[in-house]
């Protein structure tokens, strides 16, 4: 089954820029579509902010 996040490809480049902050909403949606917990995508940004 195909999932997709339903969030535009210009928005992912701004958060991945750091242009942007998403919603929790939008985390959600990401890492619905990407298929893993909410959780993991928050702690990869916070060893990325310890670094």
């Amino acid at each position: 089954m195909s999932v997709y996040s339903c969030v535009d490809r210009s928005y992912i480049s701004e958060l991945e820029n750091g242009e942007k902050a998403p919603s929790l909403l939008t985390i959600t949606a990401l890492a619905r579509a990407l298929q893993v917990k909410a959780s993991v995508l928050v702690e990869g940004y916070e060893r990325e902010l310890e670094e």
